[in-house]
């Protein structure tokens, strides 16, 4: 680990769907590194279940970094409650 964070703070806000059951949410963090570099990550992550056991997260974060290239990261999981 080459850059850890100092400190960070944000926020965010989840939202339902009845009709599926889908989770929603969309968080802002503003990071601040120790080796002077800050950044703002904007994420977006939707939890859909495919049944009752079984469930998809799709994630979406856009990362504005200070004195770099803005990057965007993708993700994709499974959650299998037992």
């Amino acid at each position: 680990v080459l850059n850890l964070p100092h400190f960070s703070v944000g926020g965010g806000i989840t939202w339902f769907s009845s009709e599926n059951n889908t989770k929603t949410s969309l968080n802002y963090k503003y990071i601040d590194y120790k080796q002077n570099l800050t950044a703002h990550s904007v994420m977006l992550r939707t939890i859909i279940p495919v049944s009752e056991k079984l469930m998809v997260t799709l994630i979406y974060n856009h990362l504005f970094e200070k004195h770099h290239t803005n990057r965007d990261l993708f993700g994709v999981g499974l959650n299998y409650l037992v």
